[in-house]
Order: C-alpha cells, then sequence, then structure tokens
C-alpha cells in the first residue's frame, strides 16, 4: 500500500510538473515569443533609422560645409575690391602715375608715407598705406582725375586734398592729395 500511495504521489507530482511546464510552453509561445520578435524588429527599425540620422546629418554637414566655403570664397572675392596683397602693392604708385598721365596732369609727383595700422583699430592682417601725390591741373581734369581714382579696384580712399588757386589759369591749379590704400599683410612663416 505505501508503494501504491508513494505512486500516487510520484504521479501527481509528476503531472503537476507537467502541466507546469506545459502552461510555461504555451505562455512563452503565445506571449514571450511574439514580443521578443517585435523586441528584436523594433530593434532592427531604430538601428535603420540611427543609420539613416547619421547620414543625413552628414549629407547636412557636407552641404552646410559646402555651403559655407561659397560663401567664404564669395567673401574672399569681395575683399578684393577693397584690399590689395601686399606683393601687388607696389604695382599701385604705377597705376596711379597710368592714371595720372590718362588724365593729362601736368607736374606730378608721387610718393609713399609710412605704413600705418589702420586706425582706431589694431587690424591683425590688413594695414594702410599712405600715399602722397602733388600735381598741376585744371578742375575738369581734377575730377576727372578724382573720379578715375574712386573707380579704381582695389578701393583707393581720397583722405584728404588741398587745392592752390593759381592766378593764372592757363597754367592750372596746385593740388595735393592722401590717398590710403588697405592692404593685406603677408603671413608670417
Amino acid at each position: 500500500m505505501k508503494k501504491n500511495i508513494y505512486g500516487k504521489f510520484i504521479v501527481t507530482g509528476a503531472l503537476g510538473w507537467l502541466a507546469c511546464f506545459a502552461v510555461l510552453a504555451i505562455l512563452y509561445l503565445l506571449i514571450l515569443r511574439p514580443q521578443n520578435q517585435k523586441r528584436l524588429a523594433i530593434e532592427k527599425q531604430i538601428i535603420q533609422a540611427k543609420q539613416l540620422c547619421e547620414a543625413a546629418e552628414a549629407a547636412t554637414l557636407e552641404k552646410t560645409r559646402a555651403e559655407l566655403e561659397k560663401q567664404l570664397d564669395k567673401f574672399r572675392e569681395k575683399i578684393k575690391d577693397y584690399v590689395i596683397d601686399e606683393k601687388n602693392s607696389a604695382d599701385l604708385t604705377f597705376a596711379i602715375s597710368k592714371i595720372a598721365n590718362e588724365k593729362n596732369v601736368s607736374e606730378f609727383n608721387i610718393r609713399t608715407a609710412d605704413n600705418q595700422p589702420a586706425p582706431g583699430n589694431s587690424f591683425k592682417y590688413i594695414y594702410e598705406k599712405r600715399i602722397s601725390i602733388d600735381f598741376t591741373a585744371g578742375f575738369n581734369q581734377f575730377a576727372g582725375f578724382l573720379n578715375a581714382l574712386e573707380r579704381y579696384q582695389p578701393v583707393i580712399f581720397v583722405n584728404d586734398f588741398r587745392m592752390s588757386r593759381s592766378n593764372d589759369n592757363s597754367l592750372g591749379h596746385k593740388f595735393n592729395m592722401g590717398l590710403v590704400v588697405l592692404v593685406r599683410k603677408r603671413p608670417e612663416l
């Protein structure tokens, strides 16, 4: 009889354990396995979205960088209208002399003054080149010469000018002009 009771307990225990395993297997198949598959699919979507985001960010950065470089090139071209390179600054006196010859001014004299930093600011890359010119001309010649200087590129600033009226109109009037040109410094090696 004892064997029978122990056998009953063993069979009941085994059936209980078997029922628990069956319930756990059904729960796994119905709940946990689909959730795990959905989790893996969502993780895959997240990885794809991250890759897409990184690619878009890289493209945006490249696009932005290209756009900024284009804008920088545009500004570099624009600054050439106002600033002359130091290596080309020596040619400026010849260009001004050529303009004076074209406008038929007489007794033309040109000299450079000391180079000075731009006033009020201590620019690191730009300084002022001062040029003083003396000439004799009539009012129309003076106006034409001044107009030609104003149209020259890079810009020549007329800092000041003085006129001494001549008693004899046929000779013309004496003019003295102080010019300023912005010059880009050579990079130090």
